[in-house]
């Protein structure tokens, strides 16, 4: 069975279907942009809770693409000295010491933080196998 098609036309068809899968590729990339960025900052949030007042303070003066390592992830250590910086130069960005102690359990909860204290906590966060983050830090990368 040979294609008898115009090779021209044959040749167009295949540049638009390839351009779609492009774009679909493109949409799905990008969605999956602003899912890192969200979960990015919901972990943030969860780690800044107790030493931050307000956990927007910390994208207003440090911002989080200032603490990502060169493949993304969030650099721990960069997001605690840039905190302790902060709080060095604007002390009243500071939580309350009641606030401390909350802010530190909920680092130690873990996912469940994310869905118990943060806007639209109301969504069940399901914890994922150690085994399925290796392979999910290589797709998001």
């Amino acid at each position: 069975m040979t294609d008898r098609r115009d090779p021209q036309k044959k040749l167009l068809q295949d540049v638009i279907r390839f351009k779609a899968q492009r774009n679909e590729a493109r949409r799905t990339l990008a969605g999956q942009a602003v899912l890192v960025r969200e979960l990015r900052a919901q972990l943030l949030a969860v780690r800044l809770a107790g030493r931050l007042l307000r956990t927007d303070d910390f994208q207003r003066f440090v911002g989080v693409d200032n603490v990502l390592d060169e493949h993304g992830r969030i650099d721990w250590v960069k997001v605690d000295n840039r905190v302790d910086d902060l709080l060095r130069r604007r002390p009243e960005l500071a939580a309350k010491p009641d606030r401390i102690d909350q802010g530190e359990a909920l680092w130690r909860q873990g996912p469940h933080a994310c869905s118990q204290h943060l806007p639209g906590g109301e969504h069940e966060v399901e914890a994922v196998p150690a085994r399925d983050l290796s392979s999910m830090s290589s797709e998001i990368s």
